[in-house]
């Protein structure tokens, strides 16, 4: 939708050029453009006439078109392509060229219009539509189609610029989520993470205390396994040496030396800890990344609704003037001064 948008605004910057550079008549008489080494017709002018050709076969009515660059009595009856002061493409039949008058009359479908032999020259593309309908038919269908157009590119227009607005609202409400996923996932990653890197920097090892005496008794106690730290075994040896225990040779045995093992539930939540906080990362850059790209879509069907409005707001202009010169070449002037 976009590409065919931007491809429209060229197309008309294209016809309002063709239309600026184009040789008008002069000396109010009937013309035979031919002469006056006329401007190759534009491509968008040919592509506009194939989608007409197209439609209308598709529509059961036998359509085609020449290319005729004289403007004289012959081509009265026939519809002609022609081109607004706003660039759009329009269709008319000839019903009238006043030599004497230097005018030229038009059916666009919806009533009649004049125009000088000049205005009119200038407006003509030389392309001319046959079908095997009446006039007043085609011109309808045409007219038809165009507004149908109209209301497709509009709707479309909408319909993205909706979808991208609710995706914005949603990737919002997810990257306020992330957020929380990464702020826990962070704290239960650094708090486990560092009960870890303690454990490893002082260990907890299983002992075997098989037996200790009384000097003065002689009372054997059986003390058995006990869990401490390098530190607090040490401690602990030396407390009892003081108090007059003696440890039989051989009696401290070490069982179990397995970080995994005696640290298994902060290893676990520290891992959790880890997978939220990248999961919050992720959801964060994705949200970042959908915001933008749905911003654009946004600031993008802005323009196009803005143009369709443009474009429709001309179509209906075309449609309600009668019997007045709306190819007028201060109306002309005034574009291509602003343009």
């Amino acid at each position: 939708m976009f590409k065919a948008s931007n491809q429209k605004i060229l197309d008309k910057k294209e016809l309002l050029e063709y239309l600026k550079n184009k040789q008008s008549p002069s000396n109010g008489t009937i013309l035979n453009t031919t002469s006056q080494n006329p401007i190759s017709t534009p491509q968008s002018c040919l592509n506009h006439i194939d989608n007409i050709v197209n439609f209308s076969i598709g529509q059961s009515i036998q359509a085609s078109y020449t290319q005729n660059n004289i403007l004289d009595s012959s081509i009265i009856g026939q519809i002609a392509q022609i081109i607004d002061p706003d660039g759009n493409i329009r269709y008319v039949q000839i019903t009238n060229i006043n030599s004497s008058s230097g005018l030229v009359t038009v059916n666009t479908g919806s009533g009649e219009k004049e125009y000088t032999l000049d205005e009119f020259t200038t407006a003509f593309t030389g392309i001319l539509l046959k079908t095997n309908t009446t006039p007043d038919t085609i011109l309808n269908t045409i007219l038809t189609k165009e507004k149908n157009d109209l209301n497709q590119e509009n709707n479309k227009a909408q319909t993205i610029h909706n979808k991208a607005k609710n995706k914005i609202i949603l990737w919002a409400v997810l990257m306020s989520v992330a957020l929380i996923l990464l702020v826990i996932g962070a704290i239960m990653a650094v708090y486990f993470g560092y009960s870890i890197v303690q454990s490893i920097t002082n260990p907890k090892i299983t002992y075997d205390l098989e037996s200790v005496y009384w000097d003065e008794h002689g009372y054997r106690n059986y003390i058995g396994e006990t869990g401490l730290t390098s530190y607090q075994l040490r401690a602990l040896m030396a407390e009892l040496t003081r108090l007059g225990f003696k440890l039989e040779a051989g009696s401290i045995t070490e069982t179990s030396v397995n970080i995994f093992a005696q640290n298994w539930v902060q290893v676990v939540l520290c891992i959790v800890g880890l997978i939220l906080a990248l999961l919050g990362i992720g959801l964060l850059i994705a949200g970042i990344i959908q915001t933008v790209r749905n911003s654009l879509k946004i600031r993008m069907t802005n323009i196009v609704l803005r143009r369709n409005q443009e474009d429709s707001k001309n179509f209906e202009g075309w449609l309600a003037v009668n019997n007045t010169n709306i190819l007028q070449n201060s109306c002309l002037v005034s574009w291509y001064s602003s343009g």
